[in-house]
């Protein structure tokens, strides 16, 4: 996620054109809503229970919208100031000492997440290009590398951190010590940022353009994972390559599966909503008097 948020700010450059917030609106502020509903809906059918919808509680996946809506408007006010990427940080830190700040309006994963929307809006094209230097991609997998052995080897519960849905009180920190937990993933998850985009190749290849429809997958594959979740056990519990593996495959299938053009047309309107009242707007402009 902090990969995905540092790219969704690096897009957001435009944010003091005319309109931005308006539209803004339509593209994730609806979405957001229509979602909600359906995976309400969907979750009280599959495992039988009272319909729980809460428009001020994200369901699962659903913060995203939420605080990519409210980046922006974090954006318009803190990037007026000098050090902008000081008080970014300043602020996700404090904000985990608010235990009112649970998952009502996805407000601690907003303050917590806002540094690396606010990383990828300060950075440049260069910057990127910097990161294909071969000493570079060296680096980053030997780091990536040594990080995916840590985490599969150390079953350390403060992996939970990386969620940023909790306050330090509900792991048992407090203090500076809390702070100082904080800014240590802060390093950590920036460095792997760097890591995975030096990565990535700048080249087309043929899932190139399944990138331009990355809110169609993170929208619609809940619905297949909470599904299976539920029928098939197995993906509640990771304990060996095997599990690790099969989840990879699922997820590279769920990919291709929720990109399809039949999906995306029969679901644009619902993830899409901009594109559908743009092109009225355009139709309505060109239909002659």
């Amino acid at each position: 996620m902090p990969t995905f948020i540092l790219i969704s700010g690096y897009f957001a450059k435009n944010f003091r054109k005319e309109g931005h917030y308006k539209k803004l609106i339509i593209k994730l502020l609806v979405p957001y809503v229509l979602f909600e509903v359906f995976y309400s809906l969907f979750i009280s059918l599959i495992y039988d229970k009272k319909l729980d919808l809460s428009m001020s509680t994200p369901y699962w996946l659903m913060w995203f919208l939420l605080s990519l809506f409210c980046w922006h408007i974090m954006l318009y006010f803190i990037s007026k100031f000098q050090y902008s990427s000081v008080i970014s940080i300043l602020i996700a830190v404090l904000a985990g000492y608010f235990d009112n700040f649970d998952k009502e309006f996805s407000l601690l994963r907003t303050f917590t997440f806002f540094p690396f929307f606010l990383a990828g809006f300060l950075l440049k094209k260069e910057h990127f290009e910097y990161l294909k230097s071969l000493p570079v991609k060296l680096m980053s997998l030997v780091f990536l590398s040594g990080l995916f052995i840590y985490i599969h080897f150390s079953h350390n519960i403060s992996f939970r951190w990386l969620w940023a849905s909790r306050p330090y009180s509900y792991y048992g920190f407090e203090g500076i010590e809390a702070a100082c937990f904080r800014l240590f993933y802060f390093l950590v998850m920036f460095i792997a940022c760097t890591a995975f985009l030096s990565l990535v190749t700048s080249k087309k290849t043929f899932f190139s353009n399944l990138g331009i429809y990355t809110l169609y997958t993170y929208l619609l594959h809940g619905f297949f994972v909470r599904f299976f979740i539920y029928k098939k056990p197995i993906l509640n519990k990771i304990d060996s390559l095997g599990d690790f593996a099969l989840i990879i495959g699922f997820a590279l299938l769920l990919c291709f599966l929720t990109t399809l053009p039949f999906v995306r047309k029969i679901t644009s309107v619902l993830i899409e909503p901009y594109s559908l009242v743009a092109a009225l707007r355009k139709k309505k402009i060109n239909k002659p008097l």
